[in-house]
């Protein structure tokens, strides 16, 4: 009897490391966005702590075979780590962040595996509050925006960048939280039996939904269109061919119909705020003329009115731009996103990155064999503007980390691709652990793209995190459903 009672103490010990973990990871993101480097410092210093504590446990207990070969992999994925970051300091270019590293392959990865937790997902259960609740707090940070209620002291970390809403540093930031947030209500709306818990979790979805929009992260917002339709599909589907198209027929009609309001609402709020600074230009122009044309009559000057108060109406505010051809009035954005039908042709510029970065790989076998801190710098000198990254998750890993890195990064890629297909086509497999898979397949998605999953950075970790941890339990999952009778 104590040796059950010792390992359910070692699981909520273990559970307890976790919450720590993902605790300080959020915390960081939110005391960052306000305050900005102590959060930082703070994940930095103090998130190390929970994920060598919980590896240090699983070398104490009995291992599955599943285990053994997570903890490995994550072993040897840490140890390139750290002989990249030796090689670095060695050349002069300092360390990278060895805490969300930590976190997402000495913790994330193999705790499903470590803890047997496949079949109460007590871990998985509380993330996924954690991410709904975080999902919330981005959508309470829009309607303040929306509404124009955003508090002094949040008014650097909350704002517009032309019509887009800016949340977490950039609105694709953001709009990843969302994603990952509406994913997970989606999970538990199928989960949960009281009628009025799965009318709150639609209209949490509702709101994320259109939370998300507001951020106009066309990639995220796809993804979620097909997070849903995904779920609709498998929701209707069980068995045979012809319930098999009717599935597929109605997800299909599901995420156009979607993508379709996302287009609408967008147009109709960039219209709403075009209006909204063209009436704050009006209102300060009649402010400020009446009190100029008093003047220019008490001093005598002659002048007119009009003339009086030329240099004193304000300029076009800096969220406009006006066409000097056609006088068309839009938005300007700091995040170079431009119309969907021009973006398309180069994904919003990144054909020129990837090729930039490939570029720099070849000019450098040095980079190819260890990565570099400075590779934004690299990609930046081959391209036509400045960026920060290789807006791919693959090419990210292989220029900051070499090619060892990239090659585990392939495995993971592979591990993760094979248990998301194989379990959503399991029959009698439970939808909620469906959409977790779809979520893992988004997040590959988003990855070609976006660089958020291998390699560890702050601002974007809760993404890098949940992609390997969502991972751990589907492999969980389809070893328990390989020894189930």
């Amino acid at each position: 009897m104590r040796l059950p009672m010792r390992e359910s103490n070692a699981k909520n010990i273990q559970l307890l490391y976790l919450l720590l973990g993902g605790g300080t990871v959020y915390l960081f993101v939110y005391i960052e966005a306000v305050f900005g480097g102590m959060g930082y410092f703070l994940a930095e210093k103090y998130l190390p702590v929970p994920c060598l504590l919980f590896f240090g446990s699983a070398l104490t207990q009995r291992l599955s075979p599943l285990a053994k070969k997570s903890l490995l992999l994550s072993a040897v994925t840490v140890l390139w780590f750290a002989i990249t970051q030796l090689q670095h300091e060695l050349t002069g270019m300092g360390l990278r962040s060895f805490g969300i590293f930590a976190f997402v392959y000495l913790l994330g990865f193999p705790y499903a595996a470590v803890t047997e937790d496949g079949k109460a997902s007590s871990g998985l259960k509380l993330m996924g509050k954690v991410y709904v609740a975080s999902a919330m707090v981005s959508v309470l940070c829009t309607a303040l925006l929306v509404a124009d209620a955003v508090p002094e002291r949040l008014a650097g970390a909350i704002g517009y960048d032309g019509a887009r809403v800016v949340a977490l540093w950039h609105p694709n930031v953001g709009a990843c939280a969302l994603l990952l947030g509406i994913g997970f209500s989606l999970y538990f709306l199928v989960s949960v039996e009281k009628k009025w818990m799965k009318a709150l979790l639609v209209s949490m979805i509702v709101l994320e939904f259109v939370a998300m929009v507001l951020t106009n992260s066309r990639t995220s917002i796809l993804l979620s269109c097909g997070l849903m339709g995904g779920t609709l599909f498998f929701r209707i589907w069980k068995s045979g061919w012809k319930r098999f198209f009717v599935a597929f027929a109605a997800a299909v009609a599901a995420i156009l119909l979607l993508f379709f309001l996302y287009d609408s609402m967008f147009d109709w709020h960039t219209q709403n705020r075009i209006n909204d600074l063209l009436a704050q230009v009006e209102t300060t122009a009649s402010a400020v003329q009446s009190p100029a044309a008093d003047v220019a009559a008490d001093a005598g000057s002659g002048e007119t009115a009009g003339e009086a108060s030329v240099e004193t109406i304000p300029e076009v505010p800096s969220g406009l731009k006006i066409d000097k051809n056609t006088g068309e009035v839009t938005l300007a954005t700091g995040s170079g996103q431009s119309e969907l039908s021009h973006d398309m042709k180069t994904l919003n510029g990144r054909f020129s990155i990837w090729k930039a970065t490939i570029q720099a790989l070849q000019d450098n076998p040095d980079i190819q064999r260890w990565g570099s801190e400075y590779a934004y710098m690299e990609i930046s000198y081959r391209n036509s503007f400045r960026v920060g990254h290789a807006h791919n998750a693959w090419l990210q890993t292989w220029i900051l980390l070499g090619t060892p890195a990239l090659l585990m990064s392939l495995v993971y890629t592979l591990v993760a691709v094979v248990n998301a297909v194989w379990l959503m086509f399991r029959k009698n497999m439970e939808l909620n652990k469906k959409i977790v898979a779809l979520m893992v397949m988004c997040m590959l998605a988003a990855g070609i793209l976006e660089p958020y999953l291998f390699v560890g950075e702050m601002t974007t970790s809760f993404v890098n995190f949940l992609f390997f941890f969502c991972t751990g339990y589907l492999m969980q999952w389809n070893v328990d459903a390989s020894v189930s009778p």
